[in-house]
């Protein structure tokens, strides 16, 4: 199974990590031994060094999470082997291992990998990749000695506790959420493939990119789900605050049309704040549009793709409700089954997130 990039994690660690860093449970680990005398810069405060190490570098490092370094961008690093409980002993372990020069870090071993990558591979560059983890080491050239102090047996000197790193699909699996991601968007791609999965540099998010074959029985093909799944992701076509307002849903959907309300994904939206979810300019022109057979629905309307009623007339259903599409919902309603989709995949991945 193919595992998320770790330039990916590291990009979305520059782009989108805002959260304060989740609170360490690991064992208590005896402090450094650092000369009394010396006085530590500002810069080098530890709360400078927890947040580059848990906003950069903790996701691809941690032992328990998923590294695909190997696979995809640096073959035969496996980074999970530098990782210990601490960003202090993380970096002398990257040190001890000859990975790290912090007399020139820019020369640093691992950057020369990173930037040996395919970019083809991920949803980002790997000079962003490459940028990430310089700052960590640039930092740790003028800071490493005096807030790290000397540690014994850098490569061994962790407990093997759980990783505190936070990871893209939060409290779910890699796995579990893949599944969501298939079901909602992979099996309802044809619509923004044509655009979103072709090779363009010069085009746009390539999101859908190697996936117009897709079969969950071909190792190969989730692989590439993955990918996808991860370059939505990262590059913020997920609106946390707002999820009307993810851009996987108001970039397709008609210019100008807003939804009053939405029925039929994970969670009903009973009422829609002005404003919210409202169709943007594509440059692909609009792929969901709306059916408004009786009444005009412009500038927006009730959408409701809900299928727990079947029925072949309006007899079939209540009295506000008509038979649309071989379903009972409400009579002024219209139903995009792709907006409803790709809304049930980001409530699935907000979910994660609590």
């Amino acid at each position: 199974m193919f595992r998320f990039a770790l330039m990916t994690l590291l990009s979305l660690a520059v782009a989108c990590v805002t959260d304060p860093p989740a609170t360490p449970q690991i064992p208590h680990t005896p402090l450094p031994l650092i000369d009394a005398g010396v006085t530590i810069p500002a810069e080098c405060s530890e709360e400078r060094q927890t947040t580059l190490f848990a906003h950069y570098i903790e996701p691809f490092v941690s032992g328990t999470q998923s590294t695909s370094c190997s696979e995809c961008h640096m073959t035969g690093i496996d980074m999970s082997l530098y990782a210990q409980d601490t960003p202090c002993q993380t970096m002398a372990c990257m040190i001890h291992q000859g990975e790290v020069d912090l007399e020139n870090p820019a020369q640093s071993s691992i950057l020369e990998r990173i930037l040996m990558g395919d970019p083809a591979s991920s949803a980002f560059s790997v000079e962003t990749e490459h940028a990430a983890l310089l700052q960590w080491i640039e930092w740790s050239a003028q800071c490493h000695s005096t807030t790290c102090g000397t540690i014994e047996n850098a490569c061994s000197s962790g407990t093997g506790a759980r990783s505190t790193a936070r990871t893209p699909t939060g409290n779910c699996s890699e796995d579990d959420l893949l599944i969501e991601y298939w079901d909602a968007v992979v099996v309802d791609r044809g619509r923004c493939i044509s655009c979103h999965g072709q090779d363009s540099p010069d085009g746009p998010t390539q999101w859908l990119r190697d996936l117009f074959e897709a079969d969950w029985g071909n190792d190969e093909h989730r692989a590439i789900a993955i990918t996808s799944m991860f370059t939505v992701i990262t590059n913020h076509l997920i609106d946390r605050d707002e999820p009307l307002n993810s851009l996987l849903l108001t970039k397709p959907l008609q210019h100008g049309f807003r939804p009053y309300a939405v029925y039929g994904a994970r969670e009903p939206i009973e009422q829609v704040p002005d404003g919210v979810g409202t169709g943007v300019h594509h440059d692909g022109q609009t792929k969901m549009t709306f059916n408004c057979p009786g009444f005009d629905c412009s500038d927006g309307a009730i959408i409701d793709c809900r299928r727990d009623t079947p029925c072949t007339d309006d007899g079939a259903c209540h009295a506000d409700q008509r038979c649309n599409e071989g379903f009972c919902r409400i009579r002024e309603s219209v139903c995009d089954q792709t907006y409803v989709n790709y809304l049930d995949f980001i409530q699935a991945y907000l979910a994660c997130q609590d």
